[in-house]
């Protein structure tokens, strides 16, 4: 089913005042100037683009060519490394998982993610690389999110590490994750989608792009804009729980994955995404904005993952 929409206008925020890997601390007023400019895409759209933000290609390109290695496998071995109940890492099957309840077709999309934990199902006899690997990634991942967490402080007018705090990382309390996710080939006949329009339920969402067209954000006014990659930036999403301790003044933007046309369904589509969740059992409150309540992290998480419909 094609599916066509017109260009989302997105702007691009230059962070490299505040860019891992940067020799000095930045500044309260680094951190507040490029705040300043990530607060009205939040508000507008809730999806940004960041660039010059100190993760080196080399290390994105390490972590797509692991991806893809391990999407590469023979499904029977792929399905030796489930993921297990009751964790966040491991293997999800094609076709198993469904994000969108309403949607009635079928999202054609398998994952393998990794956790602050580390615990799971790894395939270190076929890929011994893949845990080091994404284990890097991730803690690159998790040193960029910090100074974004502090931007988002300094522009709030809260303390500077008021949002980093509640995010510890330690592996006890703390289940932020990185996820490949991989989109095969669709036959031209079948009626499937790749996934199905959703929130996504954490903090925010570092999303890597391929260049495969599909991402489509839906605006305030409810129109999906197609949303394309630019080289050398991260899209970054608002998400359910940042929305909520803004008080709904940022706001977390709905998105998918579709197959816009018949080319496109005969491509793979590769995407990394670095959710940046809370510590457990957190009460988040409301730092700002007119709808002010109070969220318990995890039982707002648990209620989202049992949502996530399983196909027969």
């Amino acid at each position: 089913m094609a599916t066509k929409a017109r260009q989302a206008s997105l702007p691009i925020v230059d962070i490299g005042d505040i860019k891992v890997g940067k020799d000095e601390e930045p500044s309260l007023e680094d951190y507040r100037r490029i705040g300043d400019q990530l607060a009205k895409p939040f508000t507008d759209l809730g999806v940004v683009y960041i660039s010059n933000h100190g993760i080196p290609e080399e290390e994105i390109g390490k972590a797509i060519r692991t991806a893809l290695h391990f999407f590469s496998l023979p499904k029977s071995t792929k399905m030796k490394y489930l993921r297990l109940p009751g964790s966040k890492c491991g293997y999800v099957e094609v076709g198993k998982e469904k994000v969108d309840l309403k949607g009635l077709l079928t999202e054609m999309y398998e994952a393998f993610n990794c956790t602050t934990r580390g615990d799971g199902a790894w395939p270190d006899d076929e890929l011994p690389h893949l845990r080091k690997n994404m284990n890097s990634f991730f803690d690159i991942c998790r040193q960029l999110s910090i100074r974004i967490m502090r931007c988002m402080s300094a522009t709030l007018g809260v303390d500077i590490d008021y949002f980093s705090k509640y995010h510890s990382f330690r592996p006890e309390t703390n289940e932020s994750y990185l996820s490949f996710i991989h989109y095969p080939p669709v036959p031209l006949k079948e009626e499937v989608t790749r996934m199905g329009a959703h929130t996504d339920y954490h903090t925010f969402t570092f999303l890597f792009l391929d260049d495969v067209r599909g991402l489509q954000i839906k605006d305030r006014q409810g129109e999906w804009l197609d949303v394309v990659s630019i080289p050398g930036a991260i899209l970054i999403n608002i998400a359910d729980l940042m929305k909520c301790w803004t008080g709904d003044t940022w706001r977390a933007v709905p998105h998918r994955v579709v197959l816009p046309n018949d080319e496109v369904r005969q491509q793979r589509r590769l995407s990394m995404a670095f959710f940046a969740k809370p510590d457990n059992n957190i009460i988040l409150e409301s730092v700002c904005g007119t709808n002010r309540y109070a969220v318990n992290v995890t039982e707002h998480v648990k209620r989202k993952v049992a949502e996530l419909k399983k196909s027969d």
